[in-house]
């Protein structure tokens, strides 16, 4: 099935489905579940994953261990410290996907 089919398929089972003919030509060509899963997989795991372990190799290159563990204790057993910390990371990561969305809409703004 060649990809115009495909689109044709998808329109036509949407049109079944109730959608009006504007709805359904954008969930052909946008689909919103496997962007937003995109979206989740991105802010909420690759991110925060890659950038602990970034913090986690810097504070290994630049602080002696007594002070890195300490700091590691500190931070595990502290609630409000650890919950600061999660926050921190997850709204720097939700920042770099936006930055990272914008800068791709002026390069097809830019075209």
């Amino acid at each position: 099935m060649s990809v115009i089919e495909s689109f044709g398929s998808e329109y036509n089972r949407l049109r079944l489905l109730g959608f009006s003919r504007l709805e359904a030509t954008v969930l052909v060509f946008f689909d919103p579940v496997r962007f937003s899963l995109l979206m989740l997989w991105r802010v909420c795991v690759l991110r925060p994953l890659f950038m602990v372990g970034v913090l986690t190799v810097g504070l290994w290159i630049f602080l002696p261990a007594t002070q890195l563990s300490e700091m590691g204790n500190k931070l595990i057993h502290d609630d409000n410290a650890m919950s600061q910390f999660w926050v921190f990371l997850f709204l720097s990561s939700a920042m770099l996907e936006g930055g990272r969305l914008l800068r791709r809409l002026r390069r097809r703004l830019d075209k």
